[in-house]
C-alpha cells in the first residue's frame, strides 16, 4: 500500500506562541490560527478557526504546549487546554493529532514511591491518548523507560545532548582534562550517552565520568568547610582532579542537589566549567542556590521552559539553546512518514 502525504498544520497553545513559530519559521510554514479562550467561569474553550484556515479534516495536526507554570497559567491549566484542543481536532476529523511537548509535566512522577503514591506519568498518559493523541513528541523526559511503558501509542523523546555538546566542544578545545558529571546515580546513563557526544567533537579529548554521591545520614547537616566555604555533605565517585566538570542533568528545580554536587567539585580538586541541563524551572530557592556559583560558571538551558524566574544578576550567567530547529526536523519526519528520529538524538 502507497504511504498517503496528509497536509500538515502546526498549531501553538498559549504560552508556547513565541516557540511554535519559531518551529514553523524552520519550517517555512505559517503557524495555523485558532480560538483559545475563558468563560466567565474559568472554563476554557478551544478550537481551530473557522473557515478554510482553521479546516483541519485530513490533515496532520501538530499541537505544541510545553506543560510548565507560571503567573498566567498553571501546570493543570495548561494541560487541560490540551486535551480540550486535543480532542476538538479529533472531532474536526483531523487526520492525526500529534502533541508536542518540550517540558512534560509530572514526568517525574513516574513510578510509586509510597504507600498509595500515585504513578502519575500513567494517568497523563491516559488522558492525552483518550483526548485522542495519536503519537506524542517529547524533549528530555525525565525517564524515558517509564514513558514508553505508560504510552501505548508511538512516542519520540528528543535530546538536548547534541545542543549542549556544541556549546561545551566549541569552547574546551585544548582542554587537557574534561569529566562529565552526574547530580545523582540516576543521571549516570544520561551523562554517558553526553560523554559519548561529546567525544565525537573532542575525539583527542581524555573526556571521564563521574556521580555526585550526596550522604543522607542523620550525621550529614550542613557544615562549614576548613576555607570557610559550605561543604557538600557528599562524595564524588570518579577522578575530577585539575579536570574542566561539566555537571548534567535533565532538569533544575530548585538547584538543591546540583549545587551541592557543583560545591563537591573543589573539594576534589576540580572546577566547574559548566552546568548543563534541558529544563529550567528555577523555583523556590534556586536563584539564592545559583548565587553560590562562580562567576564564571555558565548554566546552559534548553528553550523549552523560559527562564523568566531567574532574576536578573543569575541571567548573567544563564546561556540558552534552541530546540526549535530540532523539532522541525522531527516533525517533518514523522509527517513525511520517512526518515530516523534517532539521527537527530545521535548526532
Amino acid at each position: 500500500m502507497d504511504f498517503i502525504q496528509h497536509p500538515m498544520k502546526l498549531f501553538g497553545l498559549k504560552g508556547s506562541e513565541n516557540y511554535t513559530k519559531e518551529v514553523a519559521d524552520a519550517l517555512r510554514i505559517e503557524v495555523s490560527s485558532h480560538e483559545e479562550r475563558v468563560f466567565d467561569d474559568g472554563e476554557a474553550y478551544l478550537k481551530s478557526s473557522d473557515g478554510k484556515e482553521g479546516n483541519v479534516r485530513g490533515h496532520n495536526c501538530f499541537v505544541i504546549q510545553s506543560l510548565y507554570g507560571d503567573d498566567k497559567l498553571s501546570v493543570s491549566e495548561r494541560f487541560t487546554r490540551l486535551l480540550i484542543f486535543i480532542g476538538s481536532l479529533k472531532q474536526a476529523s483531523a487526520n492525526e493529532v500529534i502533541p508536542i511537548i518540550p517540558h512534560l509535566g509530572w514526568a517525574r512522577q513516574d513510578r510509586k514511591t509510597s504507600s498509595r503514591a500515585p504513578v502519575t506519568t500513567k494517568i497523563i498518559a491516559k488522558a492525552l491518548q483518550n483526548a485522542g493523541g495519536d503519537r506524542f513528541l517529547f524533549f528530555d523526559v525525565h525517564n524515558k523507560s517509564a514513558i514508553e511503558n505508560a504510552f501505548d501509542v508511538p512516542i519520540d523523546n528528543l535530546e538536548a545532548k547534541p545542543l549542549h555538546a556544541d556549546w561545551c566542544a566549541r569552547r574546551l578545545h585544548g582542554v587537557k582534562k574534561i569529566v562529565v558529571m552526574s547530580p545523582d546515580a540516576g543521571g549516570l546513563g544520561r551523562a554517558q550517552r553526553f560523554r559519548a557526544a561529546l567525544l565525537k567533537r573532542l575525539p583527542k579529548a581524555n573526556i571521564g565520568l563521574a556521580v555526585f554521591d550526596k550522604l543522607r545520614d542523620s550525621e550529614t547537616g550542613e557544615t562549614r568547610s576548613a576555607t570557610g566555604g559550605k561543604k557538600s555533605v557528599g562524595n564524588v565517585i570518579g577522578d575530577v582532579q585539575d579536570a574542566a566538570v561539566i555537571m548534567l542533568d535533565d532538569m533544575l528545580s530548585t538547584c538543591g542537589t546540583m549545587i551541592k554536587a557543583c560545591r563537591a567539585v573543589p573539594e576534589f580538586g576540580g572546577k566547574v566549567f559548566a552546568v548543563c541541563v534541558t529544563h529550567g524551572l528555577f523555583v523556590g530557592p534556586a536563584n539564592d542556590r545559583l548565587n553560590e556559583l562562580p562567576e564564571d560558571t555558565k548554566v546552559v538551558i534548553a528553550d523549552t521552559v523560559p527562564p523568566f524566574r531567574v532574576n536578573r544578576d543569575n541571567r548573567k550567567r544563564i546561556r540558552v539553546v534552541k530546540t526549535t530547529d530540532m523539532v522541525a526536523e522531527a516533525i517533518s519526519k514523522i509527517n513525511s512518514g520517512t526518515g530516523s528520529i534517532s539521527e537527530l538524538i545521535n548526532a
